[in-house]
């Protein structure tokens, strides 16, 4: 970005009046509508820090000093401010949208689940206390992020230590959407920091930035660790961000910016998420015992019309994953049936909570997992790849996928009636084939689907919406083989597995997780039933996964459409040969 004939970075903003910085800001917040207008992105929390990080960057000296911001993907102006080309944004080898140590040197931690600035700033600060080194270290939170519970840890921890820490509280009054919990409503927050040992300046203007470094020198000059506390408007500069009250422009797509409206690459179908969210909203004006549990995501899960029609009936938590599961399992103790609707990237949290609260006591919680298995441009830290492992590996758990509309709705309906214990249905951040539809169909519990019959020479076991899709291809090509819909990962079709074993070859195709999930559970069975065939398997690779498009990242882990279809190919070609 230019200003004024002159590269924007850190040595210029400090030489610039307050009035020029207003200038400044405005041309940033243009900037990042430009590049997520374009890209997508996290469009809202990044215009209401603009002033803020300006201010951060001007009054300390990073990256001696180190920052830390809580919310990865709210550090847009940082990385413009210190030189990373954002028209690379959320692109394949481009700049990521959370702060990336590999990328500079002025991103110190990475975050991309919340809530976790605290302890590591408290940890950095330990280690440069002991080392006798100087310099600041400052953790940038939201005000919903310092409700979760590892942030609350944290500041207890912070209060009995001397380690100091300078804490910037950004108070938007929004999370994804609005703020929800007791301590948002405090009204007395200066007494709440003080009792847990910090020393308070606030509540300020964060978007004057006078006011900010004036902040920032009190907190430098303190002995002790410092809660500053600012008031920002998430979305500033874009009224459709400013008048945002769902979370739309939270995390939005590519958009026009003039109109505010997404530029959709699926415009006639339908999402796995809005229509799970419509299975819900159905089943609860039917089903009055039924709950809904959502920790901070009502709007990315398609539940908005539930929480606006059943809201007493209706949880949203705010970003705590952990209570969000033993909620769950309080209710259905309570003998109410809880839907727990959850990211898989933020599933992960909770693991200790679905194995000694749910999972332990065979309670009939049913999670619905959205953005299951690769999820695209957020990269690393949001792929929905590894809950996967960790519930095929929690006893009395069942693990299903659908493949299409008419498994979704039979699994969902089976999970809604399953009360012998929870009752998992893992989905894609994807859509629906563009010729699908709607059906009813008999499903029993725990059985796959045979969707082809062929030669003894290959069977493949595959799961999720790969399935339609090799479905028609495999017939396009005159491809005669056995494919099997693995519907139920836990407990899977033993019987169906058993006929599978007859083919000369074997295929285990799992684009949704990594090798360590169902793969690997169909590779032990056939050994242990010694299986004399080739098995080959298909599934995401055992590495953190960086950004890029779905597409892209298919590709690069051999589960594209083409790749496993030309494999297949090749066997089938041999063993045709060989007859």
């Amino acid at each position: 970005m230019i200003y004024k004939n002159r590269e924007l970075d850190i040595a210029y903003l400090k030489e610039l009046s307050y009035e020029e910085l207003s200038e400044v800001c405005f041309s940033l917040r243009k900037e990042i509508i430009r590049i997520v207008s374009n890209n997508g992105g996290h469009l809202s929390s990044n215009l209401g820090v603009v002033e803020l990080e300006i201010a951060l960057v001007r009054f300390f000296d990073f990256p001696k000093d180190k920052l830390l911001i809580d919310v990865g993907h709210q550090s847009y102006t940082y990385k413009i401010i210190t030189g990373r080309n954002m028209d690379t944004l959320r692109k394949r080898n481009g700049v990521s949208g959370f702060q990336k140590r590999e990328e500079s040197i002025y991103d110190v931690f990475e975050a991309g689940h919340s809530s976790t600035s605290l302890s590591a700033a408290l940890g950095m600060a330990t280690t440069r206390d002991l080392q006798k080194d100087h310099y600041e270290v400052v953790a940038l939170i939201g005000d919903a992020s310092i409700m979760n519970g590892m942030a609350l840890e944290a500041l207890n921890d912070i209060g009995s230590r001397k380690h100091k820490v300078i804490i910037v509280l950004n108070d938007n009054d929004m999370s994804v959407s609005k703020t929800v919990g007791a301590l948002h409503n405090y009204t007395d927050e200066k007494s709440v920091y003080r009792d847990f040992g910090l020393e308070y300046i606030g509540p300020i203007d964060g978007h004057n930035i006078e006011e900010l470094e004036n902040a920032f020198q009190m907190a430098k000059n303190s002995m002790r660790s410092i809660v500053i506390h600012t008031y920002t408007e998430k979305g500033k500069g874009y009224s459709f961000a400013e008048d945002d009250t769902l979370g739309a422009y939270h995390g939005i797509s590519p958009f026009k910016v003039r109109t505010g409206i997404p530029i959709k690459d699926h415009p006639n179908q339908v999402s796995y998420s809005s229509f799970f969210g419509n299975l819900v909203d159905k089943e609860m004006g039917k089903n009055k015992k039924i709950t809904l549990i959502c920790p901070a995501m009502t709007l990315g899960c398609g539940l908005q019309n539930s929480f606006l029609k059943y809201h007493h009936r209706c949880f949203d938590v705010g970003i705590a994953e952990e209570h969000s599961v033993t909620l769950a399992a309080g209710m259905a103790l309570g003998g109410y049936k809880p839907i727990l609707c959850i990211y898989s990237t933020f599933l992960q949290r909770a693991f200790d909570q679905v194995s000694h609260d749910v999972a332990r006591m065979n309670l009939p919680v049913l999670f619905l997992i959205d953005r299951s298995g690769l999820v695209g441009e957020d990269g690393e830290t949001h792929q929905g790849l590894y809950d996967e492992a960790f519930l095929l590996n929690t006893p009395n758990m069942v693990v299903t996928v659908p493949s299409d509309m008419a498994t979704s709705v039979a699994l969902f309906q089976l999970g809604i009636s399953y009360n012998s214990g929870p009752f998992a249905i893992r989905y894609p951040r994807g859509y629906y084939m563009e010729d699908d539809e709607e059906q009813n169909i008999d499903l029993e519990f725990g059985k796959w689907r045979k969707e082809t019959n062929g030669d003894d020479c290959i069977s493949i076991i595959a799961c999720g919406d790969i399935v339609p899709r090799l479905k028609k291809l495999l017939a396009k090509e005159n491809i005669s083989v056995h494919l099997y819909n693995a519907l139920f990962l836990k407990p899977f079709d033993t019987a169906m597995l058993e006929d599978a074993m007859k083919a000369k070859n074997i295929f285990l195709i799992d684009i949704m997780a990594t090798k360590n999930g169902f793969v690997s559970e169909i590779v032990c069975y056939l050994s242990e039933h010694h299986y004399k065939g080739d098995v080959r398997t298909y599934a995401v690779k055992d590495e953190f996964i960086k950004q890029g498009t779905l597409k892209e990242q298919l590709k690069d882990n051999g589960l594209d459409d083409e790749t496993l279809l030309n494999e297949i190919k090749i066997v089938y070609e041999k063993n045709r040969l060989k007859v």
